[in-house]
């Protein structure tokens, strides 16, 4: 059970019982096969959806931790809720939207935007926002775990 002084959860912690969590080699397998799609083609932007999809839908996962379930260990693990993920993403989606097969001109326009996007994940993932081993996040909210 996880402690934090004689409470068995800190309050601000509770929230993020519910945030969506990957683990970060899957999130990178992931991130990584949008970066190969070719946004000028329309099967590529349909390729890219479902690898979003994968993520932020399709990969809905059980809770990462909670009061009685430890935070994985030897496994880095990313809050992709965070503003931060969550607003690049919407983004992408957003993008992705917009594509127009019948339009080639906007899809070269929107292509640099959807790849600067893909950069900015990857470059936070690389900086480790949102990533949390079990020591880190143990550490980083002063919990304990008690058998």
């Amino acid at each position: 059970m996880y402690v934090y002084n004689a409470l068995q959860i800190k309050p601000e912690l509770d929230q993020y019982r519910t945030h969506r969590w990957r683990p970060l080699r899957e999130l990178l397998v992931n991130i990584r096969a949008i970066e190969n799609c070719t946004f000028d083609k329309a099967e590529d932007r349909e390729k890219a959806r479902r690898q979003l999809d994968a993520v932020y839908i399709n990969g809905v996962s059980a809770p990462a931790f909670d009061v009685n379930l430890r935070f994985p260990p030897r496994k880095a693990m990313v809050n992709i809720t965070l503003e931060l993920y969550a607003a690049i993403a919407n983004s992408i989606y957003g993008l992705l939207q917009h594509g127009d097969v019948s339009n080639p001109q906007r899809c070269a326009h929107l292509a640099p935007h959807f790849y600067v996007l893909i950069r900015e994940f990857k470059r936070l993932l690389e900086l480790r926002v949102g990533v949390y081993t079990r020591e880190r996040f143990e550490s980083e909210f002063h919990l304990e775990w008690r058998e």
